[in-house]
């Protein structure tokens, strides 16, 4: 007589999200009626490692390989409450000159961002989520995945924004096995 195995019990997690894009370009794309409230934001550059020539002298002594590695820049920072949008991508431009590090490199790490009114508040993180896009070699996909909302309105606030709402199902097998997708937020629906 076979045994038969129990049905994996599954799970599902709902979480809206938007995509990291770098620092100054999802100022720029946040629409006029929604503000930053406040932004921690972080820069990571690595410059090229540089193979150096290993002299024939050196191959005798067993040096094999050589590489110059530069120094790596970490640069945080936060903009606070009252700051405009204007003097957010002008300050991103001085600390990209100031260090020398691209635009690209600086991400959101955290984000309130609220309406003109005040009267809707968003928050959202940087995070992974477990989503294999076709031709990806990755497991994971960032995203910046909200962590909180409050006021009437917030969810029209998330369709202004082109939010995704992604849903996780877990399985509970003798593994966890986390399968994701997503939607786009539609105005009025809940």
């Amino acid at each position: 007589m076979k045994k038969v195995k129990d049905a994996p019990a599954l799970t599902q997690l709902k979480q809206y999200c938007l995509e990291p894009q770098p620092v100054t370009k999802f100022i720029e794309s946040l629409p006029k009626s929604i503000n930053v409230y406040e932004m921690r934001w972080r820069g990571t550059y690595r410059a090229i490692a540089k193979k150096l020539a290993i002299p024939e002298y050196m191959k005798k002594c067993g040096v094999q390989n050589a590489t110059n590695i530069p120094e790596t820049v970490n640069i945080t920072g936060t903009f606070k409450g009252g700051m405009s949008k204007d003097k957010m991508i002008k300050s991103m431009d001085l600390i990209c000159k100031s260090y020398n590090v691209p635009q690209a490199k600086f991400h959101i790490q955290k984000i309130i961002l609220m309406d003109t009114a005040k009267t809707n508040e968003l928050t959202f993180r940087r995070m992974y989520k477990a989503i294999r896009l076709p031709d990806d070699k990755r497991k994971k996909k960032i995203v910046l995945g909200m962590t909180g909302g409050s006021g009437i309105n917030h969810h029209n606030l998330l369709a202004t924004l082109s939010a995704k709402q992604i849903i996780c199902t877990m399985a509970k097998t003798e593994k966890t096995i986390v399968m994701c997708s997503e939607e786009i937020v539609v105005k009025g629906s809940k």
